[in-house]
């Protein structure tokens, strides 16, 4: 159940990212990934809180962490190709964070 509820809140961001206008700005465009990152960030600590995550898996949250706060929260956050492909690394690394948690959860119970 409960992947079931992360994979249609996962399709739900990357539909709301693809609904982004096309004819976004770069600045906009990056605005919007960092928005993708908070919103699986604010997942994954509610994960946290309710004990369905992992050391492990906290620790590469709170690591993963380290990297995505300084580009969002710099008020301005990089409009390079590069800048958005390691913040779309990012949230591919916190998505499989939490596909692993499921796997894990699915196997012990």
């Amino acid at each position: 159940m409960k992947y079931a509820i992360f994979s249609a809140l996962i399709a739900v961001i990357f539909s709301v990212s693809a609904c982004a206008p096309q004819q976004a700005t770069p600045q906009q465009r990056a605005l919007y990934a960092c928005e993708d990152a908070s919103s699986a960030l604010r997942y994954l600590a509610v994960q946290r809180a309710e004990g369905n995550l992992s050391e492990g898996a906290v620790q590469q949250v709170n690591d993963l962490r380290k990297m995505i706060d300084p580009i969002c929260s710099s008020g301005t956050p990089p409009t390079g190709s590069d800048a958005r492909q390691q913040l779309d690394n990012y949230i591919d690394q916190l998505i499989r964070i939490k596909e692993q948690q499921a796997i894990e959860e699915n196997s012990n119970g």
